[in-house]
């Protein structure tokens, strides 16, 4: 008999990452992506040759896809937090989910998934504001 070249046993496959959400629970994440922009200042001599420069890390932001586990409950929403370590570089890092947007399937064997994307938590506190009631 062959070797297989890969055997799923339950757990994530190569590539994903269980995202532990404070509300809603363990998520399986797929096709993540990070990004870590700079923010880049220039200054220039008086004869228009480079002089130097500056660089600043920006916000961070992640996107991914979850997947919804067979115990479903509900999908994170505003404000919850994840903390993981994706880069052992960065070390562990808590992120906050900006507002999701499900994506609806009449399709009963498709799997449940929803893209969302998280804001790398930068402060010590997360404040969550409720929606003031209308019309006041």
């Amino acid at each position: 008999m062959a070797v297989p070249g890969s055997v799923i046993d339950g757990s994530p496959g190569y590539g994903s990452l269980v995202m532990t959400f404070s509300v809603a629970g363990a998520f399986i994440a797929e096709n993540i992506t990070v990004s870590r922009p700079v923010q880049t200042a220039r200054d220039r001599l008086t004869d228009g040759e480079p002089g130097r420069s500056r660089y600043t890390a920006d916000f961070t932001s992640l996107t991914t896809t979850l997947q919804a586990p067979a115990t479903f409950a509900g999908w994170p929403q505003f404000g919850e937090t994840t903390t993981f370590t994706l880069d052992a570089n960065y070390g562990a890092e808590t992120w906050i989910v900006m507002p999701p947007e499900p994506a609806i399937t009449n399709d009963p064997s498709a799997l449940r998934k929803l893209n969302v994307t998280l804001q790398k938590k930068n402060t010590s506190t997360v404040t969550t504001i409720a929606a003031a009631a209308q019309g006041t």
